[in-house]
């Protein structure tokens, strides 16, 4: 097991050490972010699958077991899988995707406080994209997937006990960043064919969501750093096949309709659904 700690206040290692010796426990002295941390926790992983878990997740079998045992079985059902989606029960108990569907089913989107990956696809592709920092890694990772040839499933088997803290959160600042990171997502991998309209109507969804709120912080934000940052995502753009973006809308599509009523974690932490992001 793999440990890494962000800069946190208090360096966690001492007490690791002490209560999970077998534990690896890896420290970075400055901030860098999930994304980057995760990239660092891979590299030097030596199984073929990783388990992905925030510190305040827990993963379980939907009907009892192990699930890790669980997450092996499915990758050795399934060859070609990239990327294993859990199903998410959030702190009320709620479940997301709120319906069950077969198992397991493509998806577009996970939530990466759970999940599992093949460690050679995972690297095969970058990884995830350190410049997100955070919301909106999962989409970008999964599109890269599904271009390189590998399925990106969704399982109901295994469930990933999100504890996440109730403390209160910036709920601007979270969606300033996320409209960055869609806008800035588009721009690196949409086919040229689709990017001024899938662009031009990202960004619309994004200013009607933050008007309609009084959200007037997080819209200026979100569309300064998209506009700072523009040139350098613009520099290492790599557009995907028309192919696999047709089939990554119509799966975002497909799980817009089923969150259609209810709210959606697969966009972000604010009660804003994937239908944000496929409008029009």
């Amino acid at each position: 097991m793999l440990v890494c700690d962000d800069a946190s206040e208090e360096d966690p290692r001492p007490v690791l050490h002490a209560e999970f010796p077998a534990v690896s426990v890896e420290r970075s002295e400055r901030r860098l972010g999930p994304c980057a941390l995760r990239n660092r926790m891979a590299a030097r992983a030596r199984g073929p699958i990783l388990v992905g878990l925030d510190d305040d997740c827990v993963l379980r079998a939907a009907e009892g077991g192990s699930p890790l045992a669980t997450v092996v079985r499915l990758f050795e059902e399934h060859p070609r899988m990239g990327l294993l989606a859990t199903r998410v029960r959030r702190p009320d108990g709620s479940l997301w995707p709120p319906e069950a569907g077969p198992v397991p089913q493509p998806t577009a989107t996970f939530i990466a406080c759970g999940f599992a990956v093949r460690r050679d696809a995972f690297l095969a592709v970058g990884g995830f994209d350190p410049a997100i920092i955070r919301q909106g890694e999962e989409r970008d990772l999964v599109l890269r997937l599904m271009d390189a040839g590998y399925d990106v499933l969704h399982t109901d088997e295994v469930i990933a006990d999100h504890r996440e803290s109730p403390a209160q959160r910036d709920h601007q600042a979270i969606h300033a960043l996320a409209i960055r990171n869609e806008l800035l997502f588009v721009l690196r991998h949409v086919p040229a064919v689709f990017l001024p309209g899938r662009l031009v109507r990202q960004a619309a969804s994004h200013v009607w969501f933050c008007v309609r709120k009084g959200w007037w912080r997080a819209l200026g934000a979100g569309l300064l750093c998209s506009v700072l940052d523009a040139p350098g995502v613009l520099a290492r753009r790599r557009p995907v096949a028309c192919r696999t973006w047709r089939r990554f809308v119509g799966l975002m599509r497909e799980q817009a309709r089923k969150d259609r009523d209810r709210d959606s974690w697969a966009m972000g932490e604010v009660p804003r659904g994937p239908r944000a992001f496929v409008a029009g």
